[in-house]
């Protein structure tokens, strides 16, 4: 059960109720959904940020010891970004940033079609032929 539940009675599942019940259905849902999605963008946006941190320290150090080898400061960014442990580190985070910008898109789409269910809503209780 979750905080939308409440907004409509049992009887609105009932196959013989208006069309407007199915919309109001539909939007209990795709609002749990929301719900469900910005719970995972946030663990999308946290792991993101372990992952870039993780990422920034290990540069960091395999520069100073680059640095130390007496390599050249103007190859190091580059050769930096070719040593495997900086490198998976690199992709981690990514991938990570990846998935927390679908997930930010997933909740933008989500929002989106509760516009649309909740124009829809509007449309048909502001139409007076409808008849209901």
């Amino acid at each position: 059960m979750n905080q939308y539940d409440d907004y409509l009675p049992s009887e609105a599942y009932d196959s013989d109720m208006p069309p407007q019940y199915d919309l109001y259905v539909e939007e209990r849902q795709l609002r749990s959904k929301l719900d469900a999605l910005i719970d995972e963008y946030r663990r999308c946006g946290t792991e993101h940020a372990k992952r870039d941190r993780e990422y920034y320290a290990l540069k960091a150090a395999k520069t100073l010891e680059l640095k130390e080898q007496g390599m050249p400061a103007t190859v190091i960014t580059q050769i930096i970004k070719g040593v495997e442990p900086v490198a998976v580190a690199r992709e981690k985070m990514l991938v990570s940033e990846t998935m927390a910008r679908a997930a930010l898109e997933a909740i933008l789409s989500t929002k989106l079609q509760i516009k649309l269910v909740e124009s829809q809503l509007q449309r048909e209780y502001s139409n007076p032929q409808a008849g209901y």
